[in-house]
Parts: structure tokens; C-alpha cells; sequence
């Protein structure tokens, strides 16, 4: 159905697939699950993994907590998601400047 690990920094991360009737996804810190709603269209699958990955992100790199940390990550994923649809080269582009990386 998409994507079955995400290794975020030295965290490995289960995804799972499954209903979550008022949310697109959430992230689980504490037992390495990201949770991404069964549902989505594929816009909303595409926010939903870039929304849960910033979250892990934002923790794996010890960004201090923040009261709007939920609104910055939202903001960014949406952003995401309109530049990776509005440029669909990018992510090919980038994909191989990562494959000649050492």
C-alpha cells in the first residue's frame, strides 16, 4: 500500500496503514510507529508522510518544543507537497544527487 520503514536520523520507524477517522497521520516517539490514515487521496498521503516525517525530524534533531510546532510542520508539509506537485522533477532531480552522494 506505500511505505513499510522510515528511518528518520538513527530511527528506524514502522509504518502502518489504518483508519483514523479525524486524522491524516500521527507519530508514535516512544514505540517507533508512524501511523498514516488508510483513506487518504494522494495529495493527502503525500502531506501526511512529509507532516509525520518533519515531526520526526523536529525531534530527532532536538528542536527545543515549541507551542506552535503542530502549525510550523503543518505549514511546512502543505508547502512540500505544493512544490513537489508543482515541480515534478524535483524529487528525480534530487533522487540523483543523492545517488552520488559517498
Amino acid at each position: 500500500m506505500g511505505l513499510a520503514h522510515l528511518k528518520i536520523g538513527q530511527a528506524h520507524y514502522l509504518v502502518e496503514y489504518k483508519e483514523l477517522p479525524t486524522l491524516y497521520g500521527q507519530i508514535r516517539l516512544d514505540s517507533r510507529r508512524i501511523e498514516l490514515a488508510d483513506d487518504l487521496d494522494d495529495e493527502e498521503a503525500i502531506y501526511g508522510v512529509l507532516h509525520e516525517t518533519l515531526h520526526g525530524i523536529w525531534h530527532h534533531r532536538r528542536v527545543p518544543a515549541r507551542p506552535r510546532e503542530e502549525r510550523v510542520v503543518t505549514e511546512l508539509a502543505w508547502g512540500l507537497t505544493a512544490v513537489f506537485r508543482d515541480n515534478p522533477g524535483l524529487l528525480k532531480h534530487l533522487e540523483g544527487l543523492l545517488s552520488e552522494l559517498p
